[in-house]
């Protein structure tokens, strides 16, 4: 009988044992605990019972647990008993101890083994709500993620994101971290540094593919997200893309059964494609699903970016207004001014009347459901409808009208500045895709008989075009003398383009561009007229040429892949304004930026107020001024919105919201 109750008890104790280990480490890690402390409390009692001399210089029964315990963790505390009944007694407790810990170290490791397994995996659950999400992984990533960062409100940490990408998420969220943490356009955020070093603290990374539905569901939280980016794939992007789209609609409906009554029924998702036919398209028939679908569930706003169609929108404008690019830069980006959507119920009054009173926001147009006003006239009244304003942040937008004007803007608005419509002389240095882009849009907006002049580099291939605005290409060839060199020629130039050479490397490149502009930029120094309209643009490669270039060398730079993922962050946190910035940056929409001289718009303006202008330029066309450009300590700086008691200098010139082909 003894032997078969001794064999149930080791049954009993192996099941016990296999149990704990077979639910998860934590109750092995549990047992082993608390057997290595079975083991000191017995030996401490045995100890303490038979009086045994530890030869230690301190006694107690804490003082001998506390003997005992180093003797189970380490042998080397056996050396140094020197009596028998010690060291019998405390070489049993080292042997049972060291099997323990040793047991109980091994486990542990194994645990943050599997867990940094767990984590490169990327395959943990998301929970988040009102959150971005991020789908695919590129060179843009950095850029969607430090505009996030830069979204922030004053006290704020930034929006939480959710990134599903085919990335290691560890090795990814190091790389987004360094960045972060190095980049100098963020040095002055409003964000706390904390959430720069910490990424981790509002950014969750997980490894998964964009057109799997249940990891849209499980690794992105997607049916709560505010919106989603979709960032192009290395490979077959656009078909990856358009398969990216359908599965976050099967997946938005698949949840309708659990669609919570307060969410946000339209869920914005923005992509960048390179066929905007076929995704114009796919958004009529996803807004026709909309319309049709069961109110209960969420549906798909689908917002498609053609990068092809803003670069062509704005390096038109860019290359025959001076410093543009710094003012779409800043409309787009979340570092300085930026457009918001405002409740005219909170204002009252008319649009007029917002315009010459408001101190903090520049009210641009008004919009009433999908219907856009891009230009209303001064005495529309704005209650029913809602607002679109330049403002530094949502705070500065949503804020009282309380500035007064002794003048004021009201009556029927002016159709923008007319101006005679005079042939333009563009020279373009360098041949490339983007050269060819840019000629093409031109075309489409300037007069019959501008010309343009083209000097190729040796690596340049041949124009695809031979007339530009009906006249024949001057081409200028390598060989010949520089054009450049020619102060005669350069007189009959209106605008000078550089653009970089993609056969050779980026640095290369880089260092031809600012040869070509320093050429540029001593004839733009004998230029007296400050009134005159010569323009140069340049191409780079490099952010670092880039900035040399920006301060010293060019008027302005042609559109860089940064803007790209500005308005891909801006559209995702205000999808509303997608029509607008569509006008903004489209060749084909009802306004325009325009820049001017404050000389070209009145000389009597030099001395006087911002508010001053912004009266006087609505009330003579109708326009309305959004900032100045204005050269501080040599350096070109553009202020959008600025504060309505700055005085105005000679050699401002002005960014104006105008009405296209006005001039």
């Amino acid at each position: 009988m003894g032997i078969i109750n001794g064999q149930f008890l080791r049954n009993r104790i192996n099941n016990l044992i296999n149990r704990s280990l077979s639910r998860g480490s934590f109750l092995a890690i549990a047992l082993l605990m608390a057997m290595t402390g079975l083991i000191i409390l017995l030996g401490t009692l045995i100890l303490g019972i038979w009086h045994v001399d530890l030869e230690t210089k301190t006694d107690g029964i804490i003082n001998v647990a506390w003997e005992v315990l180093l003797r189970a963790m380490s042998p080397d505390q056996l050396a140094t008993n020197q009596k028998w009944p010690a060291r019998i007694i405390l070489l049993v407790i080292t042997l049972v101890g060291l099997l323990l810990v040793s047991t109980l170290i091994s486990i542990l490791n194994s645990v943050i083994e599997r867990r940094m397994e767990f984590l490169h995996r990327g395959r943990g659950e998301v929970h988040l709500s009102n959150h971005i999400v991020v789908l695919n992984w590129n060179k843009f990533g950095i850029r969607v993620i430090r505009e996030i960062a830069n979204s922030a409100e004053p006290g704020h940490s930034p929006r939480q994101v959710a990134v599903l990408c085919e990335e290691d998420p560890i090795s990814l969220m190091h790389d987004i971290s360094a960045s972060l943490a190095t980049d100098k356009e963020l040095e002055t955020s409003i964000i706390h540094k904390r959430y720069l070093r910490h990424p981790e603290k509002w950014i969750t990374i997980r490894r998964g593919a964009a057109t799997n539905t249940s990891d849209l569901a499980h690794l992105t939280s997607i049916n709560n997200a505010h919106s989603v980016i979709i960032l192009q794939n290395q490979e077959d992007f656009e078909s990856r893309t358009i398969r990216s789209v359908l599965a976050i609609d099967s997946t938005l409906a698949k949840d309708s059964q659990n669609a919570m009554p307060n969410k946000q029924l339209a869920l914005p998702v923005v992509t960048f494609v390179e066929h905007h036919a076929l995704a114009t398209r796919l958004d009529a028939r996803l807004s026709l699903i909309a319309t049709r679908a069961d109110q209960d569930r969420r549906y798909l706003n689908y917002i498609p970016l053609s990068p092809d169609d803003i670069r062509h929108g704005i390096e038109t404008q860019v290359s025959r207004h001076r410093g543009l690019s710094a003012v779409y830069q800043d409309l787009l980006n979340f570092g300085g001014q930026e457009l918001y959507l405002v409740d005219g119920k909170t204002i009252g009054g008319t649009f007029g009347e917002f315009l010459s009173r408001s101190e903090h926001a520049t009210p641009l147009c008004l919009m009433n459901g999908s219907h856009v006003d891009f230009w209303p006239n001064w005495d529309q009244p704005i209650s029913n409808m809602q607002v679109v304003v330049l403002a530094e942040n949502q705070t500065h937008a949503q804020r009282n009208v309380i500035a007064h004007s002794t003048f004021q803007i009201k009556g029927a608005r002016g159709n923008g500045r007319h101006l005679n419509i005079v042939s333009e002389n563009y020279l373009f240095v360098g041949w490339n895709k983007s050269s060819l882009r840019l000629a093409n849009s031109l075309e489409e907006i300037l007069p019959n008989n501008s010309q343009l002049n083209i000097i190729l580099r040796s690596s340049d291939a041949t124009p695809e075009i031979s007339t530009f605005s009906g006249l024949p290409i001057q081409i200028f060839d390598c060989h010949a003398p520089d054009p450049l060199d020619d102060a005669e020629f350069l007189k009959t130039i209106d605008h000078v383009v550089v653009f970089a050479d993609e056969n050779a490397t980026a640095g290369e490149s880089d260092a031809m561009v600012l040869v070509d502009l320093v050429a540029c930029r001593h004839h733009v120094n004998q230029i007296n007229d400050l009134q005159r309209r010569f323009t140069v643009v340049a191409e780079l490669r490099t952010r670092s040429s880039r900035y040399i270039a920006g301060v010293r060398l060019a008027d302005d730079l042609l559109v860089n892949d940064s803007l790209m993922a500005s308005t891909a962050v801006q559209l995702a946190f205000t999808p509303e304004l997608e029509p607008i910035f569509m006008a903004l940056l489209s060749i084909d929409d009802p306004v325009e930026l325009v820049t001017r001289h404050i000389n070209k718009l009145d000389s009597n303006l030099v001395g006087m107020t911002w508010q001053d202008l912004i009266v006087r330029v609505a009330q003579e066309t109708g326009e309305i001024a959004l900032g100045f450009r204005r050269v501080v300590n040599d350096e070109p700086e553009v202020l959008l919105n600025p504060i309505r008691t700055t005085i105005l200098q000679s050699q401002d010139e002005v960014v104006l919201l105008s009405q296209r082909n006005q001039g």
